[in-house]
């Protein structure tokens, strides 16, 4: 609204100015002019005079040149015509002060746009109750200090890391674990047995197994505990390979059972809920690198069965 009304006066004044310059422009015209035609009147007043001079003047002429007169007379402005010209006119000083008035209005109007965009008391105030004062500043600084205190320090904590590895590793040692299962019912050439699931893998880069083939390779030498089971109506007879060359055989006797602590006595009888125990074998075995461990089975085709093999 101020600057509207700045705006406002600075318009008026500017209206003031331009119809004094109007008027002051007109009033210069008119002088021109009436100099003009009072240099012509004068230029032809002397010739007439000089050819008077030189001629004799007749009663015609001197009504002529009263009448001529009386014309040149009339052309010209008394002094208060001019007076009154002149009082419309403005001086120097006028438009001096109208063109310090324009000036100091634009400056103030300026200067209330640069107040306008600076923060205020009340703004720099609401700034200022934002920021923290030194008690909190020194509580955080006591919160974090206590929470520091309370951390492991560094050399406890390298030592607590360097044990778990030692952990770690013993136990990832005893991790080395496959087991596959038999599902299909079905034996491939030789009566070999398709491992068709894998239902544990811990070691995927020594014990590899591919889908419905008969042997499992262990990359890694060393020693194994293999362990397999078969459960069937009737007893089968089971073989253990590696490398193509049977190590072990699994059958249903009462002399196996006693050697071996696995197998299934017949003389027990069936359970009412079915096959709950099977033809089974723990033993060890040293296996080369790049061992092919696979199983033969002779029996019924409607078994079932696995294998498991672990790393020592």
């Amino acid at each position: 609204t101020k600057l509207a009304s700045a705006t406002t006066q600075l318009g008026l004044v500017s209206g003031e100015v331009s119809t004094m310059h109007d008027r002051l422009t007109r009033v210069e015209s008119s002088l021109t002019e009436e100099t003009a035609d009072r240099k012509a009147a004068s230029e032809h007043q002397r010739e007439m005079f000089k050819d008077l001079a030189q001629e004799k003047a007749d009663a015609s002429d001197l009504a002529d040149l009263r009448s001529e007169v009386s014309r040149s007379l009339e052309l010209k402005s008394d002094v208060v015509q001019v007076n009154e010209a002149l009082g419309y006119k403005a001086n120097i000083a006028a438009v001096n002060i109208a063109l310090e008035r324009i000036e100091n209005q634009s400056s103030n109007v300026a200067i209330k746009e640069q107040l306008e965009a600076k923060a205020d008391v009340k703004d720099v105030c609401a700034l200022v109750d934002l920021k923290s004062n030194i008690s909190d500043v020194n509580a955080a600084l006591a919160e974090l200090q206590r929470g520091i205190d309370s951390k492991c320090p560094l050399d406890e904590l390298r030592r607590v890391v360097r044990d778990q590895a030692v952990i770690n590793a013993s136990l990832c040692a005893d991790c080395s674990i496959g087991r596959w299962i038999w599902k299909s019912g079905k034996t491939k050439a030789g009566h070999s047995v398709p491992w068709n699931v894998q239902s544990v893998n811990t070691d995927p880069e020594n014990f590899m197994w591919e889908k419905d083939k008969v042997t499992i390779m262990t990359v890694a030498p060393g020693l194994y505990e293999v362990t397999f089971g078969f459960f069937t109506h009737r007893k089968p007879t089971i073989q253990l390979l590696i490398n193509g060359e049977p190590v072990l055989a699994a059958i249903n006797s009462s002399s196996y059972v006693v050697h071996h602590s696995s197998g299934r006595m017949t003389s027990i009888g069936r359970h009412p809920a079915g096959n709950v125990t099977g033809l089974t074998l723990i033993d060890f075995l040293a296996l080369p690198p790049r061992a092919r461990v696979a199983i033969t089975y002779s029996g019924e085709e409607t078994g079932e069965g696995f294998i498991s093999l672990k790393k020592l």
